[in-house]
């Protein structure tokens, strides 16, 4: 019996640990009945949000969001969010400044409780956040299904745990949570500023100064940029020097204004809520976007593409870099990298 009792004394220790550090079951809390937690004590008791709630303790924020006579709206990034931008834990945040928190985490809170039932089926609903810069929230069916992305990044459906079925809120006593897919970023310029810091989209820059469409997108916008980057151009034997001879006196600009969609931020979350519409372009062209990329059309409803004299729809869409290298939130629109052209010169009827 003896050589027992170690084994015994170590498993009751464990289970004290594990008692001690055991956090509240937060779904019987939201229970219908049950006194809800203020927004910060919430975060900071939830495994799910450890980053976000180090970024809060660190900024000192959590006694703000805990303040019973203010309501906020947090769309909060859990863990996994943080780990797709490798911040693996809450010590990597040690490496950012207090600033850089303190902006990051008002970046993702507005004041009010915004609960999803009240934001309108349409594109553009602006919300300002706690650094005074608008949050672009879309809500809507796509493709019968509810959905609900902030500045292009999704929002998380969770469980209920006081209805049945999935839903979007996490409602507080002082406010509301919807859990984001990943980390808000803003590039800290307009669209043409994005561009001009950009050397793989160089081409691109270079053939919308020489069609006079380059100062337009330092102004108020807001545009939707597809830029293709400059191993587009050399797929296509177009280079930097092709494109200085080029005669824009008979060229279309529909050859780089096709790549600019107005008066719209269009994320790629949205395109579900936009599948089927026309976007103005330059001259009397449209886009039409789909998960796959973009497409131009005539005034007639003819396909402008590189491979005109094909019939296949897809040989009319150029395709995303990829999906994280979309969704360039700049402060006059938001830009987006194609790895190829939809439209070559040869393709546009001259003027």
């Amino acid at each position: 019996m003896k050589k027992k009792i170690p084994i015994v004394i170590s498993m009751l220790c464990l289970l004290t640990v594990w008692a001690g550090c055991k956090k509240t079951d937060f779904q019987a809390q939201q229970r219908e009945g049950s006194q809800l937690l203020n927004t910060g004590e919430y975060i900071r008791n939830n495994f799910s949000f450890s980053i976000f709630s180090a970024a809060l303790q660190k900024t000192g924020w959590v006694d703000s969001l805990n303040n019973p006579n203010v309501q906020y709206t947090v769309f909060i990034p859990d863990d996994d969010a943080f780990h797709k931008d490798s911040v693996l834990s809450a010590a990597d945040l040690d490496k950012w400044s207090v600033d850089s928190l303190r902006r990051m985490v008002k970046n993702h809170i507005i004041r009010n409780k915004l609960f999803y039932s009240e934001i309108p089926v349409s594109l553009d609903n602006l919300y300002p956040n706690l650094n005074g810069v608008d949050l672009y929230v879309s809500g809507g069916l796509v493709n019968g299904q509810r959905s609900l992305a902030v500045n292009g990044i999704t929002v998380q459906q969770i469980q209920s745990a006081v209805t049945t079925g999935a839903v979007y809120d996490i409602p507080l006593a002082n406010g509301v949570l919807h859990v984001l897919s990943r980390v808000l970023k803003y590039f800290p310029g307009t669209v043409q500023g994005f561009l001009a810091a950009r050397a793989d989209c160089a081409d691109f820059a270079a053939g919308l100064k020489k069609f006079g469409l380059w100062d337009s997108l330092g102004k108020k916008g807001p545009f939707t940029v597809l830029a293709p980057v400059n191993a587009a151009f050399d797929k296509n034997k177009i280079s930097m020097d092709s494109i200085g001879r080029m005669d824009t006196a008979k060229l279309q600009s529909v050859v780089f204004g096709g790549y600019i969609a107005y008066p719209h931020h269009i994320f790629i979350t949205d395109i579900g809520m936009v599948y089927a519409s026309a976007l103005t372009v330059s001259g009397s062209y449209a886009m039409t976007l789909n998960n796959l990329g973009m497409v131009l059309q005539t005034a007639q409803g003819g396909r402008l593409g590189p491979l005109a004299k094909k019939m296949a729809y897809l040989d009319r869409i150029s395709r995303w870099v990829n999906t994280y290298s979309t969704d360039y939130l700049c402060t006059n629109g938001v830009v987006h990298l194609l790895q190829q052209l939809v439209v070559l010169p040869s393709d546009v009827p001259k003027q």
